[in-house]
């Protein structure tokens, strides 16, 4: 299967490698995340980790260790990491919206959901995360984006620069995303990988390039050149990470968290009277289906039944793929097969209710 056909309609693929899992979606591979928090006097030192993990949760659990318990009077920090295969939404934002759930999973591709705001983003281990952590007063999104900047140029002499949407450019090709915003819809844009400019810039030569230009522009007499490779889940320094692991991973946060909406759609049924319009309408509430409503055109009596059963049962169901086929099948389960036409009926019903929830 070609990558092209992970693609939901109306969006473009606009990687040749990617998994292309987004239904809008942009491919970072310089991504940029500001945590800021205390307003402080001026930071005294600069310090870089890069995790050796490429698990999602433990990245952004050490990230958001950080967040929560750096002394951003005393330091300011460059952390970089990368993943596998992973579709990053923001804290915002509606997972069944962004990311096609079903061709995620057939292509082993993981989800989490951030703390942070901002768009989904797609990670795989070409992409580079720096995530600058420092107070409130010396918070500077653009001159974060330079220190990237110039660290590349200094080194490899790229013509990058910042746009006015605060985005790394490469000869008009998008190079990174900014997460940080509230709810944001996730915008396609034409990308490039480092690589395709320089086989050079790997991973491991840019993160030690920009590490270092990040420490040189520390000001206190006890800086260091010194970058700190960690672990995140096996190192003893960050207690509680484990926790936040866990939140991370958990149903309730990367589903449950998503904001109310809406399923709506309208099928065509065959009975035995003929073409019947069958509308359906379901809201969902931290990720549970709250209640579902059809309504036919023509009138159709000899569907209530059904339509009740079908109801009953995944009415407080999780909007889960695998609860719901379970559901699906123990419906099916009590369809009398003797009976043709009703047997058929059903079994529209259910095929358009899986199509509303599942596809």
């Amino acid at each position: 299967m070609s990558f092209q056909q992970f693609l939901v309609k109306g969006t473009k693929l606009y990687s040749k490698t990617n998994h292309a899992i987004l239904k809008a979606f942009r491919k970072v591979h310089v991504h940029y995340r500001n945590n800021s928090t205390k307003t402080n006097a001026k930071p005294i030192l600069h310090k870089v980790i890069i995790s050796k993990s490429k698990n999602i949760f433990e990245n952004l659990a050490l990230e958001e260790w950080l967040y929560r318990n750096a002394d951003f009077q005393e330091c300011s920090y460059l952390l970089m990491w990368r993943n596998h295969e992973t579709i990053v939404i923001g804290r915002h934002q509606n997972v069944w919206k962004e990311a096609n759930i079903p061709l995620l999973y057939a292509a082993d591709v993981c989800l989490a959901r951030r703390y942070s705001g901002g768009g989904a983003v797609y990670h795989d281990l070409g992409n580079v995360n720096f995530s600058f952590l420092t107070s409130r007063k010396h918070y500077n999104r653009k001159q974060n984006l330079n220190t990237v900047v110039d660290a590349l140029h200094n080194r490899w002499a790229l013509d990058l620069h910042v746009d006015t949407r605060d985005c790394i450019m490469w000869n008009n090709l998008y190079k990174s995303g900014i997460v940080g915003n509230p709810a944001t819809p996730s915008v396609p844009a034409s990308i490039i990988n480092l690589k395709e400019i320089d086989d050079h810039l790997t991973f491991d030569n840019v993160v030690e390039c920009v590490g270092q230009y990040f420490l040189l522009k520390g000001i206190s007499s006890q800086q260091t050149t010194n970058i700190e490779y960690v672990e995140p889940a096996e190192a003893t320094c960050y207690p509680g990470i484990h926790e936040i692991i866990s939140q991370l991973e958990d149903w309730t946060w990367v589903y449950g968290k998503t904001p109310t909406f809406t399923l709506s759609r309208k099928f065509f049924i065959q009975l035995p009277t003929g073409s019947v319009s069958l509308e359906m309408k379901s809201q969902i509430k931290e990720g549970i289906i709250m209640n579902l409503h059809f309504t036919t055109s023509p009138f159709q009596p000899s569907l209530e039944q059904i339509v009740t059963r079908v109801r009953d049962r995944v009415e407080s169901q999780r909007l889960c793929h695998q609860q719901l086929e379970s559901c699906f099948k123990e419906l099916q389960a009590t369809f009398d097969e003797s009976k043709i036409q009703e047997f058929h009926m059903n079994n529209q019903i259910i095929t358009c209710v899986r199509k509303l929830f599942l596809e």
